[in-house]
């Protein structure tokens, strides 16, 4: 969870427009919905430091509720 916060805290928004980001909200929409639409709470991220903090979070408080977009985030490869 320290990594998740500190990477968050410390982060500098992304401003251009020429890079794909998504949002991410930082307290997550299926535990916090009240928060869903604050400004504060959502932050753009580069697709490649979103699967970093959905893993970080999941990894911090492992739960199916944070396991479901990482799914859909990391593709495992299955022999």
């Amino acid at each position: 969870m320290e990594k998740y916060i500190n990477f968050l805290l410390n982060y500098e928004m992304i401003l251009d427009e020429n890079i794909y980001t998504e949002n991410h909200h930082i307290l997550p929409i299926s535990t916090f919905p009240e928060f869903k639409n604050d400004i504060w709470n959502i932050v753009k991220l580069t697709y490649k430091e979103h699967k970093l903090v959905h893993l970080w979070l999941f990894k911090s408080i492992n739960i199916r509720k944070y396991q479901r977009p990482l799914n859909w985030m990391v593709k495992i490869k299955k022999r």
